[in-house]
């Protein structure tokens, strides 16, 4: 699978944050959209016992604890720098939707959140925009949150807009309000946090970890799709299906359907689709 490279150039200025791209994409588009995706054709193996999928696991829970042991002690770590030496910024797109159980012409929600970190200069843009429909009417904000560092401090620039956004049951808001605040260099968390996040998957642990799983890949692993299917009922719906993709060793897309979830947001049951994809 051939990974399109992401070439953003982020200023070392307090309200700005540049972009140098290859091509028309403005990657800081509000207006995008995730969609979910199937298994590629390429992925022609297929782990079908409890131990082949185990064995697969084990394999990247043996070089997360390691690689994470040696980064807290100080301790360079091939992984770790590999990564960042071969991807400076990362790009993380996800979509949610909400609609009345069993009918998507009648959305409940949609949020969406764009977030673009550059590891060299530390700097960090975030877009998040939630909607709700309920019976009181339509409720939404969104906002935007540049962090830059410099002088060893992150400087913090987040533009709020609110539209009738509801909040303590009773209580709207509707407006703009411009935010700036300071912190200490955090940057070695954030690098971490990212690496972690883009190398090892909730999928291979927690509710993964279950006979229903199925995993598929490529002959040299470049490629793996993995997903499972649960009906658990209750507080987590009727029905859950999970995806989630790796592709040269880096998630590239993370998929979750919750079907009929009980009692949410003043809805008897509604139907929720996630979609995160990465680009790096």
């Amino acid at each position: 699978m051939k990974k399109k490279k992401i070439t953003l150039l982020f200023a070392l200025a307090v309200s700005t944050v540049s972009l140098a791209s290859c091509g028309e994409r403005d990657y800081f588009s509000k207006d995008f959209d995730v969609a979910s995706q199937e298994m590629d054709s390429c992925a022609t193996v297929e782990y079908k016992t409890i131990e082949e999928k185990s064995n697969l696991i084990n394999e990247f829970e043996t070089v997360k604890h390691n690689t994470k042991n040696n980064i807290l002690n100080g301790m360079s770590v091939d992984e770790y720098d590999k990564f960042y030496q071969n991807n400076t910024t990362i790009m993380m797109t996800q979509e949610a939707k909400g609609y009345e159980s069993g009918d998507k012409n009648k959305p409940v929600f949609k949020f969406k959140i764009k977030s673009i970190y550059d590891s060299k200069n530390g700097s960090s843009y975030y877009y998040e925009y939630y909607h709700l429909k309920t019976s009181k009417g339509d409720s939404s904000y969104s906002f935007v949150t540049k962090a830059v560092l410099k002088d060893d401090k992150y400087i913090v620039n987040s533009d709020f807009e609110f539209n009738d956004y509801q909040y303590c049951d009773e209580k709207k808001a509707s407006g703009s309000l411009k935010i700036t605040s300071f912190k200490g260099n955090l940057m070695k968390y954030y690098n971490y946090t990212v690496f972690e996040n883009c190398c090892y998957p909730e999928l291979f642990s927690g509710r993964f970890n279950s006979n229903n799983m199925s995993i598929y890949s490529n002959e040299d692993k470049s490629y793996i799709y993995a997903s499972v299917d649960l009906n658990r009922g209750g507080y987590y719906g009727d029905s859950e299906k999970y995806v989630s993709i790796r592709e040269n060793s880096l998630v590239s897309y993370y998929g979750e359907a919750r079907l009929g979830l009980s009692d949410c947001l003043g809805y008897d049951k509604i139907d929720g689709y996630t979609d995160v994809k990465l680009e790096y």
